[in-house]
């Protein structure tokens, strides 16, 4: 039931509803009205159109609602992809949409966004905006503070076909000979580390975040089960991947598991240790002096 108040000449109205994110029973209230009667009506009006799941139709803008919305969901994601939604949030979708009325918000409005966004950022970016705004208007839906996901069929036909191409460097079998060749250095880091992405496809997180019980000389099988995330511009973490499909187990060939081997032999010599099976794959030595030889991740 609305409450009314009066406030110097004129009259305030409270109302309660419940925020269908947080499921938390909440009060507004407005002032201005002229009359007890008009205020308790207008608090009346807003009470039914919240039990009709309408009330917040007219209350959220872009930017309120995806604020509140990320805040739930970055419980939900790891702290790398909670960085990257926010970055999305805050640099790209609040500055063109954010002072838009979530209800109001046109299909035309948004395919108007992407293509500005395309003619200034990657394609990735982009591709990474509209999927944090997707996946946020989905829960919207879901929620029943809109009616339908204005984001759907997207057309990302303006992207700049040539920057693309520029972006994707894909190497042909002879050039990626000549460039492990190149690298074939007793012992180097770095040939291991380029060696073993081009013989097994690991993506570079992946294979940083490698410990040498990952690897079994007898079977001849790599284990994937996590990878290096950046937190931020200079934090890395090993965590979980994103999806259960990137954990696998990825044969090796006889030639790139004799270089690990090689590579396992030399690092006893300076650097492994009696528990060596939870040490990181791809360390390196740096001397600060003489005597003091310190270890690092790669």
């Amino acid at each position: 039931m609305p409450t009314v108040r009066k406030i110097g000449s004129t009259y305030q109205v409270r109302w309660y509803y419940t925020d269908k994110i947080t499921g938390e029973k909440k009060q507004s209230s407005k002032n201005g009205f002229s009359t007890i009667k008009e205020a308790r009506n207008y608090g009346k009006n807003k009470e039914t159109l919240n039990r009709q799941g309408k009330l917040y139709i007219n209350q959220y803008t872009v930017e309120s609602y995806l604020l509140e919305w990320i805040e739930h969901k970055r419980k939900r994601i790891s702290k790398k992809s909670a960085e990257n939604y926010l970055v999305a949030i805050n640099k790209h979708i609040i500055p063109a949409l954010g002072k838009k009325k979530l209800s109001e918000l046109k299909k035309i409005d948004y395919q108007k966004f992407i293509y500005k966004e395309l003619e200034q950022f990657s394609f990735r970016t982009v591709k990474l905006t509209h999927s944090v705004m997707s996946g946020a208007l989905n829960n919207a839906v879901d929620n029943e503070i809109i009616e339908r996901n204005i984001t759907f069929n997207t057309d990302f036909s303006n992207t700049n076909k040539e920057k693309k191409k520029e972006n994707q460097i894909l190497h042909k079998k002879k050039e990626l000979q000549v460039f492990l060749k190149s690298l074939d250095i007793p012992n180097n880091i770095y040939d291991i580390y380029f060696l073993l992405v081009a013989n097994t496809g690991l993506r570079a997180g992946e294979a940083l975040a490698l410990k040498w019980g990952d690897i079994n000389f007898v079977s001849k099988e790599l284990n994937i089960d996590k990878t290096v995330k950046k937190v931020n511009g200079t934090t890395f973490e090993i965590g979980k991947p994103k999806t259960e499909s990137s954990v696998r187990k990825i044969n090796l060939d006889d030639y790139t598991l004799k270089k690990i081997e090689e590579w396992k032999n030399y690092q006893k010599q300076y650097i492994l240790k009696k528990d060596w099976e939870n040490q990181i794959l791809f360390l390196y030595q740096r001397r600060i002096e003489k005597s003091h030889l310190i270890t690092e991740p790669f």
